[in-house]
């Protein structure tokens, strides 16, 4: 695994620890600063749950103390914002089943390792 994806790995692994060890209750925060909007493309309209990109951060920052607004920290918002997003062209939009997804693997994949 890259150093990069290790470190998002970590990170994701210690949001979902920091949240009462639960993908569940990670969720739930998420929930709170989540919206629904209708997203069309080139054949259907579907209505898709987002977060703003600075809202997810910040949750991370309450809940674990690390700021990602930090310099040193650009590249991994890079790379987990790519993973996370609804589109290149909104960078600063992140879809939420994608984030439930993340969670639920690192999750996963940290309780096999035990």
């Amino acid at each position: 695994m890259k150093p990069e994806s290790q470190q998002l790995f970590s990170l994701m692994r210690e949001f979902v620890s920091a949240c009462e060890e639960s993908v569940e209750h990670a969720m739930s925060l998420i929930s709170k600063h989540k919206y629904e909007q209708l997203v069309k493309s080139k054949k259907k309209e579907i209505k898709t749950e987002l977060i703003r990109k600075d809202d997810f951060l910040a949750l991370i920052k309450a809940r674990m103390g690390a700021d990602l607004s930090e310099p040193e920290h650009c590249e991994l918002v890079d790379i987990l914002v790519h993973l996370l997003q609804l589109d290149p062209k909104y960078y600063d939009v992140l879809q939420v089943k994608n984030i439930q997804f993340l969670l639920e693997e690192v999750w996963n994949t940290h309780m096999q390792d035990e």
